[in-house]
């Protein structure tokens, strides 16, 4: 499994700018996820994570930015129970402004084949605009 540094995520210009005035890294390396575990393996893993805690669609108590933050907690919990070498695995959450002006959050991965923006909700790849 591939590896980045703390040090190689910062310096990713996208990264700098989802984060322009603070880009904090806490771990020392990251594995790179295959996006295929990401998708398939792992996203079946989450849900069911959810569905056992009663949480089955979007609520005012549990809504866009829960859904990432649990999406990434449940991956790095996986990443601790792998075969992984580094200390975290390259899952991140991030809010933005969707094309209609509402504010959303929702997870990236880094993996060997570029970045992906992932709608934890769903499960879908999101194509984000520079705007």
């Amino acid at each position: 499994m591939k590896t980045l540094t703390r040090q190689e995520i910062i310096n990713i210009s996208w990264i700098q700018k989802l984060y322009p005035n603070n880009v904090y890294i806490g771990d020392n390396q990251y594995n790179l996820p295959k996006l295929s575990w990401i998708l398939n393996d792992f996203y079946s893993f989450y849900r069911e994570e959810l569905i056992k805690l009663g949480v089955y669609d979007w609520n005012e108590k549990f809504d866009c930015e829960d859904f990432a933050r649990q999406f990434k907690t449940l991956a790095q919990i996986c990443h601790l129970k792998s075969g992984g070498n580094a200390d975290g695995l390259a899952v991140g959450e991030f809010s933005y402004l969707r094309y209609d002006g509402v504010k959303h959050a929702a997870n990236f991965v880094l993996t060997e084949k570029g970045p992906f923006f992932i709608e934890p909700q769903s499960g879908q790849i999101l194509k984000l605009s520079p705007k």
